[in-house]
């Protein structure tokens, strides 16, 4: 049987040992008891010990469990930048502080304007690395491209992400526009047309050029296209782009 303890009845004590007590202290009732460790909805303990034998303690989700911990999802927030530049790109930042895994979600995100019927390449900011020291070893990209007005739609740009942005007269990447993940091809015929590649390390290999970013290198990251294009349009990504790296220092 369950007793609710109020203000009248709390000193009586248990009337058997299969009794059990239910004390809601300050929300149904009067009494104004301290219990120790717990004040006010803040538990303070020095030890909290497994109730079974080999099962841990969960707490939100977390097992902690014979010095281990365990998570369904492991989410940082140590040793990253975490200004996005622009609303339609959001980041889930995986790892323990030293080894990320930055997943970007992009939504109509605007890689640039063509500006007419113009061979012209252009790109926006997707990632800042923090300060320091990195190794970008992989990077994966699935995205969906599309134009404003459908007046693109034939179009088969170059798709890239460099550590500098999409620039000049030309129909192709080349150079820092593409030198973390060399460029892919893709119609942008109203979304329907992805560019699912990777994962790829840096275009001079692992562990060189830009992939071993040190702490003076550009920390910008772009994604670029670059076309022959055939009207005036704007043209947006909508997918995910997933960089692996580690902070060394």
């Amino acid at each position: 049987m369950s007793t609710k303890i109020t203000k009248d009845n709390h000193s009586l004590g248990l009337k058997t040992a299969a009794d059990s007590a239910i004390v809601r202290g300050k929300f149904y009732n009067e009494l104004r008891d301290d219990v120790e460790g717990i004040k006010d909805g803040t538990s303070e303990f020095d030890t909290i010990d497994e109730k079974t034998a080999g099962s841990g303690v969960t707490i939100d989700s977390v097992l902690l469990k014979d010095g281990a911990v365990t998570s369904t999802e492991v989410v940082t927030t140590a040793n990253i930048d975490a200004v996005l530049p622009v609303t339609t790109l959001s980041s889930k930042e995986y790892g323990d502080g030293m080894h990320h895994i930055t997943v970007l979600t992009l939504t109509a995100f605007v890689i640039g304007a063509t500006g007419g019927a113009v061979s012209l390449a252009f790109g926006n900011l997707i990632y800042v690395l923090p300060a320091g020291a990195q190794l970008v070893s992989a990077m994966h990209m699935d995205i969906k491209l599309d134009n404003s007005d459908g007046s693109c739609d034939a179009d088969v740009p170059d798709v890239g992400i460099g550590s500098t942005i999409g620039t000049g007269s030309i129909t192709t990447l080349a150079g820092t526009m593409m030198d973390y993940f060399d460029a892919e091809t893709s119609g942008v015929a109203d979304g329907t047309n992805a560019v699912e590649a990777g994962p790829k390390g840096a275009v001079a290999g692992f562990g060189t050029g830009i992939a071993l970013n040190a702490s003076g290198s550009t920390k910008d990251i772009f994604l670029n296209a670059a076309e022959a294009w055939t009207a005036s349009a704007t043209i947006t990504a909508t997918g995910t782009i997933t960089i692996v790296w580690d902070t060394l220092d």
